[in-house]
């Protein structure tokens, strides 16, 4: 009877369970619907913003979710269009169209119909007009139809659809065409005919020759037409030379040109005053000129640049008075001067010498180099960047604006040139250098001639916005001699590149021997510069200064002259320049300790390869010379990521660079950095906290917005930065901005919720995006960092959340990642799950960040070793011949180190080799370039120096840092072609230590030293890939435990050693055969 009655009760449970597992599951469903409506309702609201164009962040994300956001965008389009009320495109606007394009993407079924009434409904003609440009990917007849409907109607879009026309490039817009050529209205026939000629057809040059004598027509025919009637076009053209709009006397010139009419090219005096011309009337900065390289994206600026030979002074974006105010000064200068003023059409010879860098006893020499690479001296709030002529040539973007004199985010002067003059002989113009010596501190440039020799050093002021030219003038000969030395200084006072800032006419005076400017848009503020003495006369030219020095030279004797360049701020009179030029040989002296205290006080390496000791110091110089403090403008200390390109603040390369800037005492700027680029985070999405930034202008204003992989990044930074520091402040800071970053990747660049971040990445490079390996691998590092930080901050909970996520995105990765047929990670998946191999250098980021399971890392390790390195070092991309790729340095050091961190000495050594060579590439002696051979490339790149150092410490030397728990990890790595290291004074938190590992005949030692630390240091000593079951601590023997690495795979053989301070310790590996190698 109880079974009996024990069955219905079973049957009961069973179904109660069973219905609260559907409902649980209904839940959960339901739930995930809701997510993902928010989710997808929050982009769609997102369609309409950021710059115009057919993409942005929202209509990539909704792309990649599918067809399940359909119904979302075609609610968009279901409102009413606004009415057209002028030509610009609201953000409205934007939304539709960017809708539109997404259901193009996505093929919609009936995406033909839907662009087809939307062009018929749209009253604004620019958005018929992208309308009928989507419509071209489905349909090429209607397309075509409906952009000549649009053309009929002849409003301002009529320039664009002839354009779009003749792209398309198709003889089914013919006969549609060619009733137009009868049309009454003038601009619409001319319009068809042009189409036609494009098109082959004959029907529009005999429109156009009909009209040619039609006063209102003749000289649009004549400039469409071949030269195939040349006799009949060039006399209108001849005529129209005189016309009113610059640009169209422009177009008459290039055009006659074109048809070989040698008699009608203009002079060169000529066509300057026409481009000047087409400045003035061109009323959008865009078309005047970029701000981008010179010649990128060529404008009449650019070209008018090209005949001076530099900017002078000119910014298309510059007020109206700034503008003008420089077209006039060239306007004078070309009526004064002539064009033997425009360098640029005679540029000077190359000429080559002899570069050298020095410090210590570290010289780096390059004999005949092109004197012209460019150099940059620092302090923590300016440089100066110049060639090593002596001349200050353009260089970066701004068209070339970015060398001078900088105060980030001001640059206060193009630069200078001293001219020496002497009676009865020809001046002699301090431009043509071929010995130059950087020392870090200071440069120096040897310019001689037989009777006169004259040495100029330069420095930058370490700690003050200013910089010292000083000179010391030889006269070899037996007898006095009176000189008189001209600083002619080219002023410029302009923002850094899109900084925001404004940029408005220089106003120059003299006053009391020296020379003050100030932007007439921030008064108060300026460049003084002069030397200690009254200069005999003085002219104020334009953007030119020239002071006048007489002096006098003793027989066989010399004398010295030096001028400063100073930034003042308001309140400051020429007392305090005088102050400071004063104490010129004290700053020197004081810059130069501070550099040599860098490289050779403080943490010191050194090893038996006395090239990569070298490069270990010359990195530690090159990482100062890209710090710098400039508070109030940003918040905190920063690294900028490079000369001359990269003057700003990069999320990515300051992200790289943090553990090897901690390992070598630069932590206050690893702080201030990360805490800059918190601080900074945009915040264009509508929720709590937006990512951190990618880059950053030094005013502090975003340039651009993070790649993918870049939120994680910053975790997992912060993370290495607490581990060498054990900074909990910072950590308490820090932890909850981390916890919103990667809020917002799990909310907003992960919409089908499959684990995997959504985005561009790293990587720039076409096929490169979606969801990348990148930002995958740095997410999990991004979660096991998280994991840590909750651990250390006592949040076990916390603890338990991330360590799960990662762990689960561990397993789905190697499942899913993994391309078991070609042995090699995926560098993308699709939105569908598809892999994307495309053989990019992103390969070594699962190793990197431990995310590989380790029989897949050994494999793509060995295969990276053999198919990602060439002559000069690790590559952007596998391909068949890799021959001709340049190495990317910060490639190599990632290459180098993770080599090292799975055991593989002999190829992490190889990488150290190669990337010991940047310093010594054709650019500036002793700077680490962003790619060898150089090329056009930074000469001193941040995730080039960063990287590097950390290469050495965690990779070579094999240091783990666990600063919060008094605990170091040392598993040191001794390839064949080394016989020893060391590192002295490590700072690890509050304790410092040293090491050294040397291998002798039968045994390797290794010493550590624990120097300061209020507690024992606890070491947790390793050999990588070898079972070795005693050692030697000291005297005694001591059993060691062999285990296999629980991440990386290897076989170690690892002790526990507790030092106290002041105490040394002695580790002792006998060698034998077995183990010896």
């Amino acid at each position: 009877m109880k079974q009996i009655r024990i069955l219905p009760l079973l049957c009961v449970l069973i179904l109660g369970h069973t219905w609260l597992v559907m409902v649980e599951a209904d839940t959960q469903q339901e739930e995930t619907f809701n997510h993902q409506t928010k989710e997808i309702s929050y982009w769609i609201g997102e369609l309409g913003q950021g710059q115009p164009g057919d993409n942005n962040l929202a209509t990539k994300t909704l792309i990649q979710m599918g067809t399940k956001v359909t119904p979302y965008l075609l609610e968009v389009l279901q409102a009413e269009p606004l009415p057209f009320q002028s030509q610009a495109l609201l953000s409205q606007h934007w939304g539709r169209l960017r809708a539109a394009h997404c259901l193009s993407q996505l093929n919609y079924g009936d995406i033909v119909g839907l662009l087809t009434r939307e062009i018929e409904r749209d009253p604004h003609p620019t958005m018929q007009h992208i309308y009928a440009i989507y419509l071209t990917r489905h349909d090429l007849k209607q397309s075509i139809q409906a952009l000549v409907t649009n053309l009929k109607k002849a409003n301002y879009t009529l320039p664009d659809i002839i354009i779009t026309l003749k792209n398309i490039n198709n003889p089914l817009a013919i006969p549609m065409l060619k009733p137009l050529l009868t049309t009454e209205k003038p601009r619409l026939k001319l319009a068809a005919a042009e189409i036609l000629i494009h098109l082959g057809d004959t029907s529009g040059a005999n429109l156009l020759l009909s009209q040619k004598e039609d006063e209102n027509l003749r000289l649009a025919t004549a400039l469409l037409l071949s030269d195939e009637h040349l006799e009949s076009i060039l006399p209108i053209l001849k005529n129209g030379l005189n016309h009113r709009e610059a640009k169209t006397r422009l177009k008459i010139i290039n055009k006659l040109a074109d048809l070989g009419q040698t008699n009608f090219i203009i002079s060169t005096k000529d066509k300057f005053l026409l481009l000047l011309d087409m400045l003035e009337q061109e009323p959008n900065a865009w078309e005047r000129g970029t701000d981008l390289f010179f010649k990128e994206i060529p404008k009449p600026a650019d070209e008018i640049i090209e005949m001076i030979g530099h900017p002078d002074g000119y910014d298309p974006s510059g007020t109206t008075k700034l503008r003008q105010a420089v077209v006039d000064r060239w306007r004078r200068r070309l009526n004064t001067e002539g064009i033997k003023w425009l360098k640029g059409l005679n540029p000077q010879k190359i000429i080559t010498g002899n570069q050298r860098a020095t410090i210590g006893k570290i010289e780096i020499s390059n004999q005949d180099i092109n004197m012209g690479n460019h150099f940059c001296l620092t302090g923590q709030n300016a440089y100066l960047i110049g060639a090593m002529d002596g001349s200050f040539p353009p260089v970066g973007r701004l068209l070339g604006d970015e060398g001078g004199f900088w105060t980030p985010p001001t640059k206060l002067l193009d630069g200078f040139v001293v001219t020496v003059n002497e009676k009865g002989q020809s001046n002699w113009q301090l431009d043509n250098c071929t010995n130059f010596q950087h020392q870090f501190s200071h440069n120096e440039f040897l310019f001689e001639k037989p009777d006169l020799i004259v040495r100029r050093r330069d420095f930058v002021i370490e700690s003050q916005p200013g910089f010292f030219s000083q000179l010391t003038i030889r006269n070899p000969e037996n007898k006095r001699r009176k000189i008189t030395v001209h600083l002619q200084s080219q002023i410029n006072i302009r923002p850094a590149w899109r900084s925001g800032l404004a940029n408005d006419i220089d106003i120059i005076n003299y006053q009391e021997g020296q020379v003050r400017v100030e932007d007439e848009s921030k008064k108060g503020e300026g460049l003084i510069f002069g030397s200690a003495t009254s200069p005999s006369e003085y002219k104020l030219e334009g953007n030119l200064a020239t002071l006048s020095y007489h002096l006098e030279l003793p027989a066989k004797g010399e004398t010295s002259i030096s001028f400063l360049f100073f930034k003042f701020s308001p309140g400051k009179s020429n007392k305090e320049f005088l102050e400071i030029f004063h104490k010129q040989n004290k700053l020197l002296k004081q810059k130069i300790q501070i550099y040599q205290d860098i490289a050779f006080s403080g943490v010191q390496f050194n090893c038996s390869n006395p090239e990569v000791t070298n490069a270990f110091i010359l990195a530690k110089l090159n990482l100062h010379m890209l710090r710098f403090d400039l508070r109030p403008n940003l918040p905190d200390l920063v690294f900028l990521a490079g000369y001359p390109n990269y003057a700003r603040v990069f999320g990515c390369d300051s992200f790289y660079s943090t553990p090897g800037a901690n390992s070598i005492g630069f932590s206050d700027t690893v702080a201030g950095v990360l805490k800059t680029l918190a601080d900074s985070r945009e915040n264009p999405h509508g929720v709590p906290s937006g990512p951190v930034p990618h880059e950053i202008a030094t005013s502090n204003r975003l340039i651009g917005i993070a790649n993918s992989q870049e939120p994680p990044q910053f975790i997992w930074a912060c993370w290495q930065h607490f581990r060498w520091t054990g900074d909990q402040q910072f950590l308490r800071l820090i932890y909850p901005i981390c916890q919103q970053s990667i809020s917002f990747l799990q909310n907003y660049r992960n919409m089908d919720k499959d684990g995997y971040v959504e985005g561009n990445g790293l990587i720039e490079a076409p096929g490169a995006g979606g969801k990348t390996l990148e930002a995958t691998c740095y997410l999990y590092a991004a979660y096991t960092s998280l994991a840590e930080m909750s651990l250390a901050l006592g949040h076990k909970e916390e603890f338990d959340d991330y360590r799960e996520k990662a762990d689960r995105l561990k397993k789905n990765f190697n499942r899913q990642w993994w391309n078991e047929k070609e042995q090699m990670w995926a560098t993308a998946l699709e939105a569908d799950g598809k892999q994307r191999m495309k053989n990019f250098w992103s390969v070594v980021f699962p190793m990197e960040t431990r995310l590989a399971d380790p029989e897949k890392a050994i494999i793509v390790l060995k295969r990276i070793q053999q198919e990602w390195v060439n002559q000069w070092g690790g590559v952007h991309t596998r391909q068949e011949d890799i021959s001709q790729q340049g190495s990317g340095v910060v490639t190599s050091n990632l290459f180098g180190l993770v080599g090292f961190q799975y055991g593989l000495a002999e190829f992490g050594w190889q990488m150290v080799k190669s990337a010991s060579l940047a310093p010594k590439q054709d650019r500036m002696p002793g700077g680490f370039v962003e790619v060898i051979p150089p090329g056009k490339s930074n000469f001193i790149q941040l995730w080039s120096v960063g990287p590097f150092i950390d290469m050495l410490v965690q990779g070579l030397g094999g240091i783990e840092p666990n600063a919060h728990q008094n605990k170091v990890i040392i598993s040191p790595s001794l390839p064949s072609g080394l016989s020893e290291l060391s590192f002295e004074r490590l700072q690890m938190g509050e304790h410092t230590f040293s090491f050294s590992h040397h291998r002798q005949e039968k045994l390797i030692e290794t010493v550590i030293r624990h120097h300061q630390g209020s507690v024992p240091l606890e070491v947790r000593f390793s050999i990588k890939n070898k079972d070795v079951n005693t050692m030697f601590v000291g005297e005694q023997k001591v059993t060691t435990t062999v285990s296999r690495h629980p991440t990386l795979g290897y076989v170690e053989s690892s002790l526990n050693i507790k030092i106290p301070v002041g105490v040394t310790k002695k580790v002792v590996r006998k060698l034998t055969p077995e183990n010896s190698k």
